[in-house]
């Protein structure tokens, strides 16, 4: 699973505060929910399931509040994000040219 590094997670705020009324209010809180996406003991990830860390990143977002406004669209912008970073695309089938041919 791959979770968002801080420098994404300031990128995703700027952008949903250039389209809304919001400023960054605390990067340290941004940080905070970025390292929930990623966070490891002792090398074994806190989540096991995408829903829970979406839903740990959206709990911290709203109790820690990054922005000055608007940290519920922020929570589904980034939980959107999330969903889209981790979906899995189904694999391309190989072209006919992979296919071995069949010489008589």
């Amino acid at each position: 699973m791959r979770g968002l590094s801080f420098e994404q997670m300031v990128l995703i705020a700027d952008e949903v505060c250039a389209h809304t009324d919001s400023r960054i209010r605390s990067y340290p809180s941004l940080a905070a929910c970025a390292a929930t996406t990623s966070a490891r003991l002792h090398g074994v990830p806190l989540h096991h399931r995408l829903t829970q860390m979406i839903k740990t990143l959206q709990d911290h977002i709203r109790a820690l509040r990054p922005l000055t406004h608007h940290n519920d669209v922020f929570s589904h912008v980034v939980a959107d994000i999330l969903q889209d970073l981790n979906a899995v695309s189904p694999p391309t089938p190989p072209s006919p040219a992979h296919y071995p041919s069949r010489s008589a």
